[in-house]
């Protein structure tokens, strides 16, 4: 099956002179939310070019600081009347309520969630094969996977973990699933989502029922 292109090749077929910025944001995340390499950005814009746009990826748990740094940035440095050829892909919903109007274009869609759409739909027999019903088994009562620590699913685990016919796991925290997969570091390290739901079929295809902790939702802030 042919794979499917990447959004940013997606981008340069629409706008050949476009820049694009696939991770703005500056790791790690910091306790009061991300840091954006805001004047680096600006100072290497061509827009004495026409034809020139530029996209700035953001992902999620943004708080609102970092695009309203990105406008003021825009504005500062002299390009407040190019901002209609600047646009921002962003994770969370309705965040673009807290910037003024006339700043720059906003997608609220991740490209990260475009990108394992496309690595599920190249490999649907795979997965299909991986998953199908004649590998059930329905050992546990439900499978409920968790990767790093938050509040929300340190709670989860918490209350899931009392019930013995249930597999969950909060990896940060060293609880795993009951059958092997990738690593905390491992998925780190490549961070392919197709990789590791195929590393947790055991876990999934011996559960009745999966336990999704979270979702993106409309919300102003993170998901």
């Amino acid at each position: 099956m042919q794979a499917h292109k990447h959004w940013t090749t997606v981008v340069k077929e629409i706008f050949p002179h476009a820049e694009i910025l696939d991770s703005a944001l500056v790791y790690p995340i910091r306790s009061d939310g991300w840091d954006i390499d805001v004047p680096l950005i600006a100072l290497e814009c061509d827009f004495a070019d026409p034809e020139y746009h530029l996209f700035v990826n953001l992902q999620d748990m943004l708080d609102g600081r970092e695009l309203l740094r990105l406008h003021d940035c825009f504005s500062i440095n002299g390009f407040a009347e190019y901002r209609h050829r600047i646009t921002v892909i962003v994770w969370n919903k309705n965040i673009k309520q807290i910037l003024p109007q006339d700043t720059f274009n906003i997608i609220e869609f991740s490209s990260h969630q475009y990108e394992t759409w496309c690595s599920y739909k190249t490999n649907e027999d795979v997965l299909r094969d991986a998953f199908s019903s004649d590998k059930k088994t329905f050992e546990f009562n439900f499978v409920c996977p968790q990767r790093i620590y938050k509040l929300h699913r340190a709670a989860i685990y918490s209350t899931l973990s009392k019930y013995s016919h249930g597999n969950i796991s909060l990896q940060s925290k060293s609880h795993e699933l009951h059958y092997p997969s990738l690593s905390f570091q491992e998925y780190e390290d490549q961070y392919d989502n197709l990789v590791n739901l195929l590393g947790m079929r055991r876990n999934y295809n011996t559960a009745l029922f999966s336990i999704v902790s979270e979702s993106q939702y409309q919300e102003p802030y993170g998901s």
